[in-house]
């Protein structure tokens, strides 16, 4: 028998019912012996056993890490561990022997095209196999049903110990963890108003659909046994695909020897990681309606490494089958190099620069930009453009009112004009800011291209020293950070300090006295060739000491020329 992990042992923690608690691990010892080691019905396709539940257990526990609110309730916790351990069973359903439960199966929705004459459970067809698989969603809820009704299987004892009034919540978990319209799960539990039901169900399925990797398969079987080309693939790509979950971000990463590489790259990022992506989009817009910021970057990526295992030959006809599908021979078909994923509006915290820029009093707007209406210091623009090519990232350092913001929007403003726009956002730090929620932002928008602005940092010292800390995990966006200068008291040790971490990529701006009046003259002079006067020049450089942006908003004239960033 599997002993508890740490990860169930937490999570059956914050069960403070004792009843539900016990029958919990009723229902895991239950779904143990459902899973023998010696008896498999459904035999080529990744393995659903009970160490399968375990790893979903610790992927909850990721998805739920301690700085993220979600809490839930008793009833919730008990329905998505009770889910985890059960959600598969109907793969491990004898349907000839139990047709009660099949029967049970259609009721839900299950569609079977086929009879089962099969005389054991481990002599399931081929085709037999794939019809419990295709409805295995609906044979787990069914059994769950069953057992709790009758007390039959070796589930019934476990089962008849589920409170009635949780059972048809605890069979919706399980029959929506697969193939079923997420969306069409029932938003609250049946007796319960304030409880979660697709929630729960969300949570265990983006669980069970990041289970992918080395653990899921024994590739001693794969190399020394034919299985179906559609099915080896997916074994194939379960022992190459190595996901990592951290600080809220999720990356997929999959490793082709660099013999592979050149052919299937393109088709594995379109085809796997990115479908991959936009199926499970529906569950993170769920977790995230209950403030979790889990996301699948979309720098997940395909690898190239020469310790990987080539690819077979039959592997890699199947894999430009997939690419032709249509096609009379096996030739790799053009596809399309990806585009950015995260839509604008996927992004929680930053606004596009173009939104910042259409309703603003303290900098200049869209308009001022666009017809150079502000004080542009070339020098400067070239430092922060040169760091963000070779760091991706950089630092704008100097006193308030200096002209930090203006120098950022402008860089972000030019490189939006480029012939091959980038997507530019801005956000302005608080004291309340949350680097988690910024490191999802950045996750969602990962690809070359896209620049972060984050203005006032100063005012959020601890978050942005966490997001450098975890700024590994973003791999091609650029962050453009905006400080005043903070006291050393307030900004912790040194290797804790964003000041310290970013020294040899900060750009600083300071503004003396003398350019504010040079910039003056100039504009004096701009209004005297048409007739006016700009007033008192004395008084006006004086209001102006130190302060561009109110500068750039005194005059709202042309007093230098376009940058040019070709």
């Amino acid at each position: 028998m599997n002993d508890l992990t740490p990860s169930e042992k937490s999570l059956l923690d914050m069960v403070n019912d004792p009843g539900l608690k016990l029958n919990l691990q009723n229902i895991r010892e239950a779904a143990q012996g459902i899973w023998p080691p010696d008896v498999r019905i459904i035999k080529d396709y990744t393995d659903h056993g009970f160490p399968h539940s375990q790893r979903l257990v610790e992927n909850v526990e990721k998805i739920l890490r301690p700085d993220i609110d979600v809490s839930l309730s008793k009833e919730e916790i008990y329905l998505l561990l009770a889910g985890i351990y059960l959600h598969d069973i109907g793969m491990q359903c004898d349907v000839v022997k139990h047709p009660k439960i099949k029967a049970k199966a259609e009721e839900l929705g299950a569609q079977f095209d086929i009879d089962f004459t099969t005389t054991g459970s481990n002599n399931y067809s081929l085709d037999e196999q794939k019809a419990l698989r295709q409805n295995h969603h609906f044979l787990s809820a069914a059994w769950i049903s069953i057992a709790h009704d009758t007390g039959a299987t070796d589930l019934g004892a476990a089962a008849q110990k589920i409170p009635s009034y949780l059972v048809e919540d605890l069979e919706d978990v399980c029959r929506f963890h697969s193939k079923l319209d997420i969306n069409q799960c029932p938003l609250k539990l049946k007796a319960s108003p304030s409880g979660r039901k697709r929630l729960v169900a969300a949570l265990l399925r983006l669980a069970d659909e990041l289970d992918i990797g080395k653990k899921r398969v024994d590739f001693a079987v794969l190399k020394n046994f034919a299985l179906s080309p559609e099915n080896a693939v997916f074994w194939w790509l379960h022992e190459l695909t190595h996901v990592d979950i951290f600080a809220s971000i999720v990356t997929l990463t999959i490793f082709l020897h660099p013999d592979d590489a050149g052919d299937f790259t393109r088709l594995i990022e379109t085809e796997v990681i990115r479908k991959f992506i936009e199926k499970n989009q529906p569950l993170i817009d769920i977790l995230m309606g209950y403030q979790n910021n889990i996301v699948i970057s979309a720098s997940s990526k395909v690898v190239a490494d020469s310790h990987t295992l080539t690819l077979p030959a039959d592997i890699k006809e199947e894999l430009q089958r997939i690419a032709a599908p249509s096609g009379p021979s096996p030739v790799m078909a053009p596809v399309a190099p990806p585009s950015p994923i995260a839509p604008t509006s996927a992004l929680q915290k930053f606004k596009t620069l173009d939104l910042e820029l259409a309703n603003t009093r303290r900098h200049p707007n869209r308009k001022d930009f666009e017809q150079g209406r502000y004080y542009q210091n070339q020098d400067l623009h070239r430092d922060v453009r040169g760091y963000l090519q070779d760091t991706r990232r950089c630092l704008i350092l100097g006193p308030p009112g200096s002209g930090k913001t203006a120098l950022a929007r402008g860089v972000g403003f030019a490189l939006s004009q480029k012939a091959l726009p980038w997507q530019v956002y801005y956000l302005s730090a608080n004291w309340k800011s949350s680097a988690a929620e910024w490191l999802a932002d950045l996750a969602r928008g990962d690809h070359d291209g896209a620049l972060f602005i984050l203005d006032n940092c100063h005012q959020a010292i601890e978050a942005v020293n966490q997001l450098l800390e975890n700024w590994s995990l973003i791999r091609e966006a650029r962050l453009l950070l905006i400080s005043r200068d903070i006291n050393p008291d307030l900004a912790g040790p040194t290797e804790d300090n964003y000041l310290a971490a970013l020294a040899a990529e900060t750009v600083p701006v300071k503004v003396d006295q003398n350019t504010i009046s040079q910039v003056i003259q100039a504009l004096q002079t701009h209004w005297q060739d048409k007739g006016k006067d700009l007033g008192d020049l004395e008084a006006i450089s004086q209001k102006c000491q130190g302060d561009l942006h109110l500068l750039n908003f005194y005059t709202l004239i042309a007093i230098a020329p376009k940058i040019s960033y070709n």
